[in-house]
């Protein structure tokens, strides 16, 4: 039975894997399961939750390799990533029933959704550095130490941006809103600019052409969400929030094309 000293240890809540999850698919979601339940004393249940959550990942990329292309285009963005949060939501609702009730009963506390947001986001950012990395598995009949150097940039950037969210998670708004006007937002600028000159190299055959594409709709839509996030914090509203959701679902599509072309690789390999 979990100690009082367990017992005292912040929980994700539901609202908050249910966010994370949206944000940053399955595997967010096993990392915040994860830690509820370390933190109510159950460390082999956290890496089970973990490991799953990574497998649907895997298996949600690979799933979308058998539904016609046509379907996929004519599939609303939010179709996906609505249906596996649906469900995530409804096994975690199941199986931390319990914790969520004797953590309120004990009146003890539960990770910010900024901090939820942030898990999803940076899960968001492994799956496109993934894919960054994977591209490097194309053929080399062009600048390729000038496109794997562009490469490497585009990585540091988001990783760098990202750290918006540990500001977020820790409370600390003012200096949130300070990195993401100084350095957050133009790193995503930055990005943006970068893949311009990586399109400009010659020699680049249409599939990497294409993932090219597919990045700097990324990246627009990331600056997008990051412009936002400075609203609502500046603003102290919520009144962002509809076209933030929006706004993430426009971004988990891309990222679900971005593991479809991986999965496409892989199996013709």
């Amino acid at each position: 039975m979990p100690d009082q000293q367990t017992k005292t240890k912040k929980l994700y809540s539901l609202n908050a894997i249910t966010l994370g999850t949206f944000i940053g698919g399955p595997a967010a979601a096993g990392t915040m399961i994860r830690r509820n339940y370390i933190n109510t004393g159950r460390e082999k249940q956290g890496k089970q939750a973990l490991l799953l959550g990574c497998c649907a990942t895997v298996l949600i990329a690979v799933l979308m390799l058998f539904i016609p292309e046509v379907w996929l285009d004519n599939l609303p963005n939010y179709v996906i990533p609505i249906t596996y949060t649906l469900i995530i939501s409804t096994i975690v609702s199941r199986i931390h029933a319990e914790d969520y009730k004797r953590q309120k009963l004990r009146q003890g506390s539960f990770y910010s959704q900024w901090r939820a947001a942030g898990v999803g986001g940076i899960h968001l950012s492994i799956l496109v550095s993934i894919f960054i990395a994977w591209v490097y598995w194309g053929p080399g009949d062009y600048d390729t130490v000038q496109y794997d150097r562009g490469l490497v940039a585009l990585q540091n950037n988001e990783d760098q941006a990202v750290q918006l969210f540990d500001y977020l998670a820790a409370g600390q708004v003012d200096q949130a809103i300070s990195f993401n006007r100084d350095i957050a937002m133009p790193l995503w600028q930055q990005n943006l600019l970068i893949l311009q000159r990586l399109g400009n190299i010659e020699g680049l055959y249409a599939q990497l052409q294409q993932q090219n594409q597919l990045l700097k709709e990324y990246y627009q839509l990331r600056l997008q969400s990051f412009q936002l996030i400075q609203k609502t914090l500046v603003e102290d509203t919520d009144a962002y929030q509809l076209q933030m959701q929006q706004l993430d679902m426009k971004i988990q599509r891309i990222t679900d094309q971005l593991q479809i072309a991986m999965a496409t690789k892989l199996t013709s390999r």
